[in-house]
């Protein structure tokens, strides 16, 4: 979550959620299962959110087909998006990309999202609150959803 010192790592499975969870055991983290994951990212978003702590005053989104996120942009993307009141993203070349930090203020939009749509909504219609951090790691980019995109993937991790 967002405050200094202090990070929760939640793990929002739905299909293959056993073997996942299986995978993450002995782990520092809490597996939350989505009931209702094939209705999409939504659903991933409403169940990790719920999930947190009462205290929590945020939380950096990461997307488990984007492995090459640098994790370490997160403690300043989440300065920026208390700073900002609403969110902050990373962009490279004048694309955002991930991960995303959302402030508490961000959380009730988060529990009204619907359908196989992330948060990217919510900050577009926000542009006055949501902070950018410009990057050159393409790792904010680069997501895995063919054969191509995974043999590119493996490719810039070698490098």
């Amino acid at each position: 979550m967002l405050r200094a010192g202090f990070a929760e790592v939640l793990v929002v499975t739905g299909a293959e959620g056993a073997a996942l969870q299986a995978a993450l055991e002995g782990l520092d983290c809490q597996i939350v299962d989505a009931p209702d994951w094939a209705e999409g990212m939504a659903a991933s978003l409403r169940a990790g959110v719920a999930a947190l702590s009462p205290q929590s005053d945020g939380v950096c989104v990461f997307l488990g087909d984007m492995p090459l996120v640098p994790v370490a942009l997160c403690a300043d993307l989440a300065e920026r998006a208390q700073a900002a009141g609403y969110a902050a993203r990373p962009r490279c070349g004048g694309k955002p990309g991930h991960p995303v930090a959302l402030t508490r203020a961000a959380f009730d939009d988060l529990l009204m999202l619907e359908g196989d749509a992330g948060a990217t909504a919510l900050l577009k219609a926000r542009p006055d609150v949501v902070a950018y951090l410009d990057t050159a790691d393409s790792g904010v980019l680069l997501d895995i959803d063919t054969p191509d995109d995974l043999a590119a993937a493996a490719a810039a991790w070698k490098a």
